[in-house]
C-alpha cells in the first residue's frame, strides 16, 4: 500500500460525506461557505500534524538506533528545506563541506545538501565507516575505490569522484586502509 505524506481537508457544499472522509482519514472536513477562521484552523492542524509525524519518524530513527547501541547506526535522518531524507548510512559515498552546510553524496547519484556543518555529521556517522580525510571531506571508507600517491593524494570514490587527501590525515588513512 503506498504511503502518503500530506493531509486531506475536505471542502464541500454538502456534509452528506463527512463521516465517510473520517473514515478515510481526513484530517478536517469543512462545508461551504467557508468559514476563514475554520480553514486557518484546519491548515494549522494540518501543518501541527505534519511537524508531530516528522518528529514521530525521527524519534523511531533513534529509538533503532539506541537499540542496536553496539551496531553502527545504519539510518540517518537528513533535513533539508524540501524535504526529510531517511538514508541508510551505507548508501553514503562522501560528504563535503561548504561553509555552515554539508552536501551528501549518494551512491545512486542523488545529492543532498543539509544546512548543519561536516562537523555535526563527523560526530554522528559510525567512526568505523567513515573517515575525515581533508577539512572538507569525510567519506565512507567502503565506497574508496583507490588511493592515488599523485602529490599530496587523493582518493578516487565508487562514485568516481576525487576527493583530496590532507598531508595531515594522510598517516591516519593509510593505518585505515592496512586494515581493510
Amino acid at each position: 500500500m503506498t504511503q502518503i505524506n500530506f493531509k486531506i481537508i475536505f471542502v464541500t457544499a454538502s456534509d452528506t460525506y463527512a463521516l465517510k472522509a473520517f473514515k478515510y482519514s481526513a484530517l478536517d472536513y469543512i462545508v461551504k461557505p467557508v468559514d476563514p477562521e475554520e480553514l486557518a484552523d484546519a491548515i494549522n492542524r494540518a501543518a501541527q500534524s505534519a511537524r508531530i509525524d516528522n518528529l514521530e519518524l525521527q524519534m523511531k530513527i533513534l529509538i533503532d538506533n539506541l537499540l542496536h547501541e553496539n551496531k553502527e547506526p545504519d539510518k540517518l535522518v537528513l533535513k533539508t528545506s524540501e524535504a526529510i531524507h531517511v538514508v541508510k548510512t551505507d548508501q553514503i559515498v562522501r560528504c563535503e563541506a561548504d561553509r555552515n552546510y554539508t552536501m551528501f553524496f549518494m551512491d545512486n547519484g542523488e545529492k543532498i545538501l543539509i544546512s548543519n556543518t561536516l562537523k555535526e555529521y563527523e560526530k554522528i556517522l559510525p567512526d568505523r565507516s567513515f573517515i575525515r580525510v581533508h577539512n572538507s571531506h569525510l567519506v565512507n571508507i567502503e565506497k574508496i575505490k583507490k588511493y592515488e600517491k599523485l602529490t599530496s593524494g587523493c582518493l578516487i570514490m565508487s562514485d568516481n569522484s576525487l576527493v583530496p587527501v590532507s598531508v595531515r590525515k594522510k598517516d591516519t588513512l593509510m593505518h585505515l586502509l592496512g586494515k581493510i
